[in-house]
């Protein structure tokens, strides 16, 4: 590999910056001549990280603060004259952060860590493996390593616990590895084409790969990408490679995660990215651009209801309804290439012909069901809309494909509760003409209602807990930008220039509860020589720093009593509008309060304010339940089986029992992923024993003896005896755990009620519906922090820094935007905003190359 000499000048990019999950102060820059820093006290000293090689791909250890994976691409120049030139990818790995290197394998693929944060606390095989690597690596490969054939056979999935002194092969022609928190995809090559998804979990080491189950043998697919990962279940977009257009389906798995079922048929994939984002600050809700075949019928309903669909039936519609050709299609030269590549051999009047039909839905369950997303009623201005779904109008936002303008896509935070800005159009269909109207919007319930906040495109960051938001055009340049304090109610104007400027990004540190921004982009130096030749044209590079602390009142106060007149605070339930159909409030089977700032209150949360969530749980009802496996909504919005999945289920039953000795036997239903609810209707599949030696093995489990146990006590003894024993117990907070075996006790009542056979005895004509809601009531509320994680709830637990936003099985050199460290140095500025009039302090130093 290539040393980086003292004199180079020719020192490349920045490709990429990667913070440390161990150490936020440790912080890696790659480059685009694979020479790379690094700062181990956050940007204030750089070093060189090559110690003599080029690195390429660099993978900080979840867990060991100086362990880290590299890989390079060797070049001529390091062979002797009398060897042949070969070109191919080396892996290394360090223990030192970079003094040392140790060389482990040629000819790699792919590779990763085989230890995640989740797994390194959950595993259950035996040691902890915290140097577990995982590689595809082709054994018999010569020459140059091709890396633009897709998928090869003859390329294996292999893992090493001792850094490759010894190997064993962990799947056979495994080519791509997607590692998430608690799983791992790979994608076995069934041919040069196509692919078969497989999954490993985090508790069993990333070693017991199942293929993934799906309907119509959708898990035989060119390639896939991980959409999210919150709550154990994963969505998982898989192209339609039966069809040229570029759609593909959405899948979301079980809490196992690899038994899938339908979401969301048609979704749109363009310029490498899924039009699929997740409503941050509220578990279940999800936001997603579909081609709709029914386009301009009005019907919202049923939208992820799978059928077929063929190239010739999309392009028999199509091809009757396009019309004339647009003029100038304002494509980017990328795009074009993406459209040229999955849509060959169709007309343009066909190309956009399809973007007239794709329409943006949500769903507010867990992708269980999908509706277009309601229209405010109206403008900023206070003029209505006239938007109606009945009409077939709605609102449509940008996301990634079609996005050549560069529109923000969908933003929201965890730490902003309800909060969701967007760039869109109202209307029949998302608008991809060349200066089509798009204005801004805003949502403070996660998405249910919209409120426009601006009638141009805007680029946007959220502070201080969702209680400061920034905003900046992101189409034009300007020399101020606008902010508001109370949710985007009303805005206030802010000069940061004397120039105008381009705004590139707003950017906060991670989890958006600062009151301090940055503000990249570059100083506008576009020429007007007439009204019909202008020329735009960036100039320097500015970054500009903003500092909110001065700005509003004191610090809100009151958050132990919500909702009075003299607190800051509200109660907030996203569930008490009826968005879920249901009566009980409940959603994901329980009752779920937020505190957040009131809209008008003049405070700031604070960066340490920590917020606290309600949550009740409540009896299981038909709401809690989607369609299972092999099943699909029909239009009376029951689920019934697919057709000709007999054999299927016959040989699922069979690996079942050779792996676990269980199988389950479908009643068309399971339990939305991540649901917390208890008791009540039971429609899960039913787990049977596939032989009578494992049933009565089943029953000698401690859960089993630990429930029967605890359920004998309280009914032998009686539960005022059970808490004083309790309460005398030498444990640190008695109170605490009373409420865990109430809890424990109200599941095993629950147990033992929904195993009943026979009509309990009570008053006649009373119906089983009626008895389960009266059979307990609900356990007490409980309170939990903002960042708390539960084992089997909340959002995934991968550090946010270092979380894409999704994980493409084909992807392997996504393009990254560049900053060039030998350009001409940029301006940068610091704004400090006070009660007294701004002024720029001095300028922050230029990041610099390796001395």
């Amino acid at each position: 590999m290539g040393v980086v000499d003292d004199g180079q000048s020719d020192i490349g990019k920045v490709r990429k910056i990667m913070q440390s999950p161990v150490d936020d102060n440790l912080v890696v820059f790659t480059g685009t001549k694979g020479i790379n820093w690094i700062t181990e006290d956050c940007g204030a000293n750089l070093r060189a990280l090559n110690s003599g090689k080029r690195i390429h791909e660099f993978h900080f250890h979840p867990k060991q603060r100086t362990w880290a994976l590299a890989a390079g691409w060797t070049s001529c120049e390091d062979f002797a004259d009398d060897e042949p030139c070969e070109i191919y990818k080396e892996l290394y790995a360090t223990k030192d952060m970079g003094a040392t290197w140790q060389y482990m394998k040629n000819y790699v693929f792919d590779f990763s860590w085989g230890v995640t944060a989740y797994s390194s606390a959950h595993a259950n095989r035996g040691k902890n493996h915290e140097a577990r690597i995982f590689i595809t690596h082709e054994p018999d490969m010569k020459g140059h390593q091709r890396t633009r054939e897709r998928w090869k056979q003859s390329v294996h999935l292999y893992y090493s616990d001792d850094f490759f002194k010894t190997q064993k092969q962990a799947l056979d022609a495994g080519n791509s590895i997607v590692m998430t928190n608690h799983y791992m995809f790979v994608a076995k090559a069934v041919s040069s084409e196509t692919v078969k998804i497989h999954v490993s979990r985090a508790e069993m080491g990333f070693l017991d790969f199942r293929q993934a189950r799906m309907p119509k043998n959708y898990h035989i697919t060119d390639h896939f990408t991980v959409m999210d990962t919150s709550e154990k279940s994963i969505f998982l977009y898989i192209s339609d490679n039966k069809v040229a257009n570029p759609v593909g389906n959405l899948f979301v798995s079980d809490g196992l995660g690899y038994r899938f079922t339908h979401s969301l048929e048609n979704i749109i994939k363009g310029n490498g990215a899924v039009d699929f984002e997740t409503v941050e600050s509220l578990d279940g809700t999800y936001l997603a651009n579909r081609y709709d075949s029914q386009h301009g019928t009005g019907n919202n309903r049923n939208a992820g209801q799978l059928r077929e669909i063929t190239e010739d039936d999309i392009l028999a519609e199509e091809a009757s309804q396009a019309e004339h050709q647009r003029m100038g299609s304002g494509m980017s030269k990328k795009q074009g290439e993406t459209h040229q590549d999955t849509m060959r051999g169709h007309s343009q009047e066909e190309i956009e012909a399809f973007d007239h039909k794709i329409k943006s839905y949500i769903t507010h369950n867990k992708g269980a069901s999908w509706e277009l997303i309601k229209a405010p009623e109206k403008d900023m201005k206070g003029k209505h809309t006239d938007c109606f779904l009945e009409d077939g109008c709605s609102l449509h936002l940008n996301m990634y494909s079609n996005n050549d303008q560069v529109y923000a896509p969908p933003y929201s935070q965890e730490s902003s509760i309800g909060i969701v800005m967007a760039v869109g159009n109202l209307g029949d269909k998302l608008d991809f003409e060349r200066g089509a109207r798009k204005s801004t919007f805003l949502s403070r319930d996660g998405g249910l209602s919209w409120a426009e906040v601006s009638k141009i495109p805007l680029i946007y960051e959220f502070g201080d807990h969702g209680g400061l938001l920034v905003a900046a055009p992101n189409l034009q340049s300007t020399t101020q930008i606008r902010y508001s304090w109370n949710e985007g109610k009303t805005w206030q104007m802010l000069k940061v220039s004397d120039e105008p400027i381009f705004v590139d990004n707003i950017i906060i540190e991670p989890k958006s509860t600062a009151q301090q921004f940055v503000i990249y982009g570059s100083y506008d130096n576009t020429t007007e020589n007439g009204s019909f030749d202008t020329k735009r044209e960036l100039g320097k590079d500015v970054m500009i720093t903003l500092d909110f602390a001065g700005l509003h009142e004191p610090r809100c106060k009151g958050v132990d009593k919500p909702g009075k007149d003299d607190s800051d605070f509200e109660l907030w339930s996203p569930h008490d509008d009826g968005r879920h159909g249901s009566n009980d409030k409940c959603f994901l089977g329980q009752q779920v309060t937020y505190i957040r700032r009131k809209q008008d209150s003049e405070c700031f949360n604070g960066e340490d304010f920590e917020r606290q969530t309600m949550r009740v749980p409540c009896l299981c009802t038909e709401a809690d339940y989607e369609c299972d496996m092999n099943y699909i909504l029909n239009k009376a919005g029951k689920c019934e089986e697919i057709k000709d999945t007999s054999q299927r289920k016959q040989t699922e039953q069979e690996e079942d029992c050779a792996l676990e000795g269980f199988y389950s036997i479908s009643q068309g239903y399971r339990k939305i992923p991540g649901n917390k609810c208890y008791g009540g209707l039971k429609l899960d599949p039913k787990r049977k024993a596939c032989n009578s030696f494992t049933w009565f093995t089943s029953l000698l489990s401690s859960k089993t003896f630990l429930t029967l146990g605890l359920l004998g006590g309280i009914l032998y003894y009686g539960w005022p005896i059970i808490e004083a024993i309790i309460l005398i117990l030498p444990i640190p907070d008695p109170k605490d755990q009373i409420e865990k075996v109430k809890g424990m006790a109200g599941a095993a009542t629950g147990f033992v009620s929904s195993q009943m056979q026979t009509q309990p005895r009570g008053p006649q004509g009373i119906s089983r519906a009626e008895y389960s809601s009266n059979l307990e009531s609900a356990p007490d509320a409980y309170i939990e922090g903002d960042d708390s994680d539960d084992e089997l709830g909340g959002r995934d637990d991968e550090d946010p820094k270092s979380r894409d936003f999704d994980y493409d099985s084909d992807e392997k050199n996504d393009e990254e935007k560049l900053v060039d460290f030998s350009a001409e140095e940029p301006t940068s500025e610091l704004i400090e905003l006070s009660s007294g009039k701004p002024k720029a302090a001095k300028n922050i130093p230029k990041l610099s190359g390796p001395s």
